[in-house]
């Protein structure tokens, strides 16, 4: 795949979500590389849950931790929260919550090992996490911290939920396009290194 390439090529986008992205003036492979993240997270250091119970909350971080069980609570119409319970290899426990991600509850799997990103708060003198990022573990590829470097966090905005990309899915499309440009081929009178 060369940097000007259409869209719509690029492994994730398809018809719908090129159309979205076009009006915003996305039009090649190169436009969406240009696509800013509006910060970085060092999501490097695994941490045990064990360590919840012994830092001052709030505190972000990653854990890896197995769901034990879940639960789906209907609130009223159109809201609603997933409670699920992770534990790790230690005796703790740690529940976290999500809001409006009704998906969540059938996509979870009990027994199951998890990575979990994000803010930990005290909820009932316990430490809770309030709507985590959270990724099923299955091969090492899949690991947020297997590369060892800050992870970039992309804007939400009306024109990505229009194409129905979340930011984390935007980040899993532009960590894809990184691997399947052709560098040489796309800069053919450079003479330097490629990534």
């Amino acid at each position: 795949m060369l940097l000007t390439d259409s869209i719509e090529k690029v492994s994730g986008i398809g018809s719908i979500r090129s159309k979205a992205l076009k009006e915003f003036g996305v039009q090649t492979a190169f436009d969406l590389l240009r696509i800013a993240p509006k910060r970085y997270e060092d999501r490097t250091n695994l941490l045990p849950l064990s360590s919840l119970f012994e830092r001052k909350l709030p505190f972000a971080g990653l854990f890896q931790a197995k769901l034990i069980s879940r639960t789906i609570k209907h609130i009223r119409r159109n809201m609603c929260i997933v409670s699920a319970v992770f534990s790790d290899s230690g005796s703790k426990s740690v529940q976290a919550r999500w809001f409006n991600q009704p998906y969540l509850f059938k996509n979870l799997k009990e027994s199951e090992t998890y990575y979990l990103f994000g803010e930990v708060v005290e909820f009932g003198g316990k430490p809770q996490f309030e709507n985590p990022e959270i990724e099923r573990i299955n091969d090492e590829e899949t690991s947020p911290n297997a590369s060892g470097c800050l992870t970039p966090i992309y804007p939400s905005s009306k024109v990505l939920s229009k194409a129905k990309l979340s930011p984390r899915l935007l980040r899993k499309i532009i960590c894809g396009l990184f691997q399947t440009i052709d560098w040489q081929a796309s800069f053919p009178n450079f003479d330097g290194p490629f990534p």
